[in-house]
């Protein structure tokens, strides 16, 4: 506190300073709505090697390589490095010390803390990178070549798959009478947005007033700035989605008396519109939303969801609905195809082996769809349900229905006359029909009508379809 005080007390160039308050290095706001207000240096040891992670610090911030959170992070594990060293007397006197020996010693020590695996990663690859780092500009001549982590020496944290929203969670979500219980119109603008194309929450509170722009056919796109990349970007969207941004623009109008510079400025203390709609805020309605509707899921237990799974949710739809992997890289304005490989869930599949999924799919009644007249027909009929997929996702089948048309009932697929599946899903369907009893039979036990009345139907749909795809395998076995 005091050496932040004097810093702060003498001026001169912040990055200097032992403490850089996140608000004087972050001058264009880029990274503002991140909770890091300060990134500390002071008790890293010793002073040569103090200099040299702020002189690193400043060229990641600079070059925009790091976000000054990150950067917090790791001059978090840069000094708990050096509290390490300091405790064994082993602070190096020159960057010659920091032997290749040492970095093992400590490489033994971090796996022996109890903290999570994630973190012990981080400890490592942080320190790894600032070594490396510093080895390129020769920042430290004298430092050992071998004074690093090699390939397989940092372990591996579990990848994980993406955090989309169950389909039976957004099914309740994307009802219009759930989106009018949000507490405003600016909040359900939103949540709109966020759910339909992805955005991130921080990009979408910071979209500007007027965001939409169309191309010659009068096809609507939204405008946004890609804080994570810096640069500015543009995506399609939908006349449901542009009709929505029409009304909050309207009512913006009637409450202020100039246009402000948000789409979604802050509700309370905020006279001029100046100011958005914070991250926090939006969780927090977000979550209220959640609570107040009763949002469950198919177990009947209720459910969290955060805004960034809804981007998660979109990007793993449209994978599993087979739109081309760099179709959804633009669409989430991903820096790599890297990025978007997260939300590849599904397996690739042969143009033989849908064509012959095609010719064998069963309704919800468990009947064979019949196919069109003509081989020119089936050609067309096929390409238009493989538009049609990329409408929806589902773990189970397909919508049948065209993708210019709108579903009267989102997601309710298993009791919908539109849902379309195939024998590859058969395990699926026999796992889910399994639950789904257990479920009833628990609903009976404990009253809960309700429960009983939600899933009688998709209970009968499973049987019918099952005992439509077990006659479809028992005719191909023959």
């Amino acid at each position: 506190m005091l050496a932040r005080l004097r810093d702060e007390r003498h001026g001169g160039e912040v990055w200097d300073w032992d403490t850089w308050p996140t608000k004087r290095i972050d001058t264009g706001g880029r990274y503002s709505h991140q909770p890091t207000k300060r990134i500390y240096f002071s008790d890293i040891q010793p002073d040569w090697l103090r200099e040299l992670a702020k002189r690193w610090a400043r060229w990641r911030i600079t070059t925009a390589t790091k976000s000054p959170a990150s950067v917090s992070v790791s001059t978090s594990s840069l000094r708990r490095f050096t509290s390490w060293l300091a405790a064994r007397d082993a602070l190096p006197a020159g960057p010659e010390q920091l032997t290749r020996a040492l970095l093992e010693d400590y490489r033994a020590h971090v796996a022996t803390l109890e903290v999570s695996q994630s973190r012990r990663t981080g400890l490592l690859m942080d320190l790894k990178v600032f070594l490396d780092d510093v080895r390129l500009h020769d920042w430290a001549p004298g430092l050992p070549a071998n004074a690093t982590y090699y390939r397989g020496e940092i372990p591996r944290v579990r990848r994980r798959l993406p955090r989309f929203v169950d389909e039976f969670v957004m099914g309740q979500l994307e009802r219009d009478d759930i989106l009018d219980r949000l507490p405003d119109l600016t909040t359900r603008t939103a949540i709109v947005i966020i759910i339909e194309t992805g955005l991130r929450s921080i990009d979408c509170l910071r979209l500007p007033f007027d965001p939409i722009t169309t191309d010659e056919t009068g096809a609507p796109y939204l405008r946004f700035y890609n804080h994570k990349a810096a640069k500015d970007a543009v995506i399609p969207i939908s006349q449901r989605v542009a009709e929505q941004i029409r009304r909050q623009q309207r009512d913006l109008c009637d409450r202020f008396a100039a246009p402000p510079p948000f789409l979604h400025p802050g509700i309370r203390k905020n006279p001029d519109g100046k100011i958005a709609l914070t991250w926090s805020t939006l969780n927090r309605r977000l979550q209220r939303w959640l609570t107040d509707c009763d949002i469950r899921d198919a177990a009947d237990r209720p459910v969290k969801v955060t805004a960034h799974q809804f981007r998660h949710t979109v990007g793993t739809r449209m994978i599993n609905n087979e739109v081309p992997m760099d179709v959804v890289q633009r669409m989430l304005d991903h820096g790599s195809p890297e990025m978007t490989a997260r939300y590849a869930t599904i397996k690739d599949q042969t143009l033989r082996r849908e064509w012959e999924r095609f010719q064998q799919r069963i309704d919800i009644r468990g009947e064979l769809i019949p196919l069109p007249d003509g081989p020119a027909m089936s050609d067309a009929a096929w390409a238009l349900e493989n538009l049609a997929r990329a409408k929806q996702t589902l773990p189970n089948g397909y919508c049948g229905l065209p993708l210019q048309q709108t579903c009267p009932h989102p997601n309710a697929c298993l009791t919908c006359d539109s849902f379309l599946t195939t024998s590859e899903f058969l395990p699926q369907h026999r796992d889910q029909l399994t639950r789904t009893e257990q479920l009833i039979a628990q609903a009976e036990a404990d009253g809960r009508r309700r429960l009983i009345e939600m899933n009688e139907p998709v209970r009968l749909n499973l049987i019918r379809i099952i005992d439509g795809l077990d006659a479809l395998e028992d005719d191909d076995g023959r």
